[in-house]
């Protein structure tokens, strides 16, 4: 049973949240204003309140509301879930009513009892006899800034028109302003659906009826005059679209002749009246996309509290949960925030669930329909609201708006003029259809920025696709909509070279699902092959800028396969595609399958066409490939040939290249000072003008990835201070491309590397932390991979050893075989160095020689010394008399390489080493003089970490 219930005398009242009851008065206030409740559920909602905090068991709950009377439980749940809806339950995350599993319900918000002795809580009172209006049965969300900015206007200005498509909740808007209005009209208000007015010309009758007012049948406009003139009233004209010009004709005679009169009107377009104000009312606003967001976070964006509150009203016991919160998001998304097609999609929630009913939305579109058999025939589902507008239409308007269909996202009026057609359209009535169909909020103008665009609700878009198959329009809609895009992005590409790459994708990487849409159609039974060949080979640079490489593969690959049904086995059709498809090979695992076969053919056909620039794009490919997969010396004949091919191009940039290239090899190979010489040849002399068109045929932004490589060189020949000026350079350089690879290739090769090698933690930590936060947004795979061997050199460089090894080991071996070798290499170092460090001989040992074996075998040798002396220090960690000989004897080695190398960082290390062997041996003299005489040679980069070291050890001595 029930322990003692909260008592409230005839002049108090209960308050909980936002609310106070007034049990005596049958009242329920939010914030002061009446909330709807029907008898039944303001009784069930008073037993629960005074019973607040315990169980009321459902029997019990039924004889209270129900005394002396036999009720079906279900009874019980219809009211209750009515109670839920007025007092938004589960909105913001705020619960009132809970059910207890076969226990009852419970009451679970704070409640306390309040005074109401001065009668301040009453019921309003009415005037106007017999002005009813329908009155709000559930709580208005997200709406509290438009009822606002409405019932400003409405105090400033006579006719106020709420504006919007169908669904989004106007006529709610409307009567949530006439409320907070309703105690300024000495005659109250007067409601007119004029929906349910199908002749224009009974319009002044159906507002004399409303009114109740004695006028003539035959000439009701004069009566009405007679009748308002001195009456002080708001008079709310609900959808008016159908009858736009009569409503906005006697709106103009009722105000210029009854001065007390105001009218707030709601329609899918404005009247167009003298003196009308207009407030177009948007969709809800949605959450930011994001691939996870908690049900906290998207509880408080309004479409996720309405979801919520309807399906919480179809399915008590349901509660967002964190893992359910990212498909709601979707389905309001894909319901445009249109608030009547969430409220029906939140109705099946007890059908399907959320993931199936999010799984499913795209096949119940139009067909979702109102859970309440009582709403207006027009919003029964989103098919019948959309027939009401699409009926209204003029035969161009319903033309045009059918052409727009095939747009995916936003398109301009320049768009739109290529694609709509129509015996009863041209290009000098499209502007006004256009006008007509965006103030008919059938289409949707953005104006933000310099340039306006438009887009279909996605809900509107889908009725107006099956209106063009219906009449038979969609495949020619389809050609011109590819052949649009096929000229845009043809224009397109000649401008990378005058852009930025931020500027680009600007322009054109929101035209995306355009593209995709026309691909899909131009290989589709009934498309056009030819059409849809030059639109993938026109769209690389955009999936290339977009880093949408496995897209584009799959694109590529469609293309090729069908390119046979048009063109021979030698097309220079089929040399772009296969150059694209080798340039997506170089980030994916099976890379060193394919890409050599892929850049051969390419280059074959270019030969038989002497395309020169082709030829070099495959050369290029064949020596990234080559150099990737560790056959160096492959790399340098493909450097060497591109370098004669770039002899006979127009284009003087690519003699340039040929030198970064060859630059690249030798550093490789250990010929750190030729490497120097090149880079130097290169850098001041790259044309800047060419980088943009070069990014697309190389895949990189040739002067930064140059810079980044640059500056390794110089740190590893010593000049450590030029290193970090050239990678400030280069980040800056990325910062002002605006350009995600080349700010990935700027930290990962050096930023990073660089900052770890002058032992600067503190910028190495930054650098790392912005490369893991850029490549968590990636698609590109081994970014990830890469980043994350970082996170391991950086854990052991700040003690965490084991850790370090651990995810550096984790992350390598998940490195696809025979890929990116010269990364992989390199990593391999800095693992065998992270398990030295944690004291695991047998690890570090095993990783360097892993590492001797690999570099010795593909010719890569320049970090020979680095390799000698690490390997020499792991050595040490047994400290015998023959593992300290071996030791000896690997550090000196390492001095001989670098020295020989002009590898003046890798010779200070080896010096460091092998002096602290010689202190071990008491060999002072030898140890001050190795140090003081490699410490000699540097100019600058005092405060790098080696210098340091060995500046203590000479201070030691």
């Amino acid at each position: 049973m029930v322990s003692t219930p909260i008592s409230a005398a005839p002049s108090q009242g209960i308050a909980f949240g936002a609310f106070r009851l007034l049990p005596y008065q049958k009242l329920l206030l939010e914030d002061e204003r009446p909330v709807r409740l029907r008898g039944r559920a303001f009784d069930v909602l008073v037993a629960l309140v005074r019973h607040a905090g315990e169980v009321v068991g459902k029997d019990e709950l039924l004889a209270m509301v129900w005394p002396n009377m036999f009720v079906d439980e279900a009874n019980l749940r219809v009211h209750v879930s009515a109670l839920r809806r007025a007092l938004g339950d589960g909105r913001n995350g705020t619960r009132y009513i809970v059910n207890e599993a076969g226990r009852g319900y419970s009451f679970v918000a704070p409640v306390s009892v309040i005074d109401d002795t001065n009668g301040m809580y009453a019921a309003p009172t009415r005037s106007g006899a017999g002005r009813d209006k329908p009155s709000l049965l559930t709580h208005v969300i997200g709406r509290d800034d438009a009822i606002a900015a409405i019932s400003e206007q409405l105090c400033q200005y006579r006719l106020v028109t709420i504006v919007g498509s169908g669904g989004m909740g106007k006529t709610t808007v409307a009567l949530a302003v006439v409320e907070r209005h309703a105690g300024r009209f000495s005659n109250g208000a007067a409601y007119i659906d004029f929906a349910l007015t199908a002749d224009s010309s009974l319009i002044a009758s159906a507002l004399a009826n409303a009114l109740m007012a004695p006028v003539s049948s035959d000439a009701p406009i004069p009566g009405l005059v007679a009748f308002l003139r001195d009456q002080d009233v708001l008079l709310i004209f609900d959808t008016c679209e159908h009858v736009v010009e009569e409503c906005a004709a006697l709106a103009e005679v009722l105000l210029k002749s009854a001065p007390g009169v105001r009218i707030l009107a709601t329609s899918r377009e404005p009247l167009r009246a003298e003196g009308e104000r207009v407030y177009r009312l948007p969709a809800l606003p949605l959450p930011p996309q994001h691939p996870s967001i908690s049900a906290t976070e998207a509880l408080t964006f309004p479409p996720v509290q309405l979801f919520v509150e309807h399906a919480t009203a179809n399915l008590n016991s349901f509660e967002l949960q964190d893992t359910e919160a990212t498909a709601v998001v979707e389905i309001c998304r894909r319901l445009d925030g249109i608030p009547l097609a969430i409220e029906m999609a939140a109705a099946y929630v007890d059908v399907f669930g959320v993931y199936e009913l999010a799984k499913r939305l795209d096949d119940m579109f139009l067909s979702l329909a109102h859970i309440r058999r009582t709403a207006i025939p027009r919003h029964h589902t989103l098919r019948t609201t959309l027939d009401w507008s699409y009926a209204l239409l003029s035969p161009a308007e319903q033309t045009t708006l059918r052409s727009m269909a095939i747009f995916v996202g936003s398109f301009t009026l320049e768009t739109a003029a290529r694609i709509a057609s129509g015996p009863q359209l041209d290009d000098s009535s499209l502007f006004e259809t256009f006008s007509k169909l965006v103030g008919k909020s059938l289409i949707t103008a953005n104006i933000n920025g310099d340039r306006v665009s438009y887009r279909l609700l996605d809900t509107t878009r889908a009725y107006a696709g099956e209106k063009l198959a219906e009449c038979g329009e969609f495949e020619q809609a389809s050609r011109r909509h590819a052949e649009y895009f096929l000229h845009l992005f043809t224009r397109a590409t000649e401008e990378i070279a005058t852009l930025t790459a931020a500027a680009w994708i600007g322009l054109y990487g929101r035209q995306i699902d355009n593209v995709r849409s026309a691909l899909d159609w131009a290989f589709s039974p009934g498309g056009d092959v030819e059409l849809g060949v030059a639109l993938t080979i026109a769209a690389v640079p955009l999936w290339s800028h977009l880093l949408l490489n496995v897209e584009c593969r799959s694109r590529v690959e469609m293309a090729l396969a069908r390119l046979g049904q048009i063109a021979g086995p030698e097309s220079q059709q089929r040399m772009q595609l296969l150059a694209a498809l080798g340039g997506t090979l170089l980030y994916t695992k099976d890379a060193s399958r394919q890409a050599r076969r892929i850049w051969e053919e390419t280059r074959a056909i270019a030969l038989k066409f002497q395309d020169i620039d082709y030829q070099l794009r495959a050369l290029r490919g064949l020596w990234a490939d080559a150099l990737n997969g560790g056959d160096i010396r492959s790399a340098r004949a493909f450097s060497e040939q591109f370098s004669m091919v770039a002899v006979l191009s127009q284009n003087p940039s690519d003699r340039l290249i040929a030198e970064r290239l060859n630059a690249q090899v030798d550093y490789f190979c250990g010929d750190l000072k030729g490497a120097r010489t090149r880079y130097q040849r290169f850098l001041p002399h790259y044309p800047l003008d060419k980088n943009r068109q070069d990014t697309v045929r190389f895949q990189f932004d040739q002067q930064l990835i140059a810079s980044a490589d640059y500056s390794r060189i110089l740190c590893i020949l010593g000049h450590a201070e030029q290193a970090l000026r050239t990678v400030e350079r280069a980040i800056c350089d990325a910062e002002a491309l605006d350009s995600t690879i080349s700010m990935y290739y700027a930290l990962a090769h050096a930023a990073c590397p660089i900052a770890l090698h002058i032992g600067d933690l503190k910028a190495a930590e930054r650098f790392v932390v912005r490369l893991c936060h850029r490549t968590s947004r990636s698609l590109v795979r081994p970014w990830d991979l890469w980043a994350r061997c970082w996170e391991g050199v950086m854990l052991s460089k700040l003690g965490e050893h084991v850790a370090g090894a651990r995810v550096l080991a984790d992350a390598l071996e998940r490195v696809p075989p025979n890929a990116f070798h010269m990364r992989y290499t390199s990593f391999l170092r800095h693992l065998a160095e992270a398990w030295f460090e944690a004291g695991v001989p047998e690890s570090a040992l095993a990783a360097i020689d892993k590492v001797i074996e690999i570099s010795t075998y593909h010719d890569e040798h320049w970090a020979d010394a680095e390799l000698l002396r690490l390997k020499g220090e792991v050595i040490l960690l047994g400290y015998s008399e023959d593992s300290v000989a071996m030791a000896e004897d690997h550090f000196v080695r390492a001095l001989e390489v670098a020295r020989r190398q002009s590898a003046l960082c890798w010779e200070m290390r080896a010096a460091i080493s092998l002096a602290s062997l010689f202190m071990r041996r008491r060999q002072f003299r030898n140890a001050k003089d190795l140090l003081g005489s490699v410490s000699g040679k540097f100019k600058a980069g005092f405060e790098t970490a080696d210098l340091v070291k060995a500046q203590s050890l000479l201070a030691a001595l």
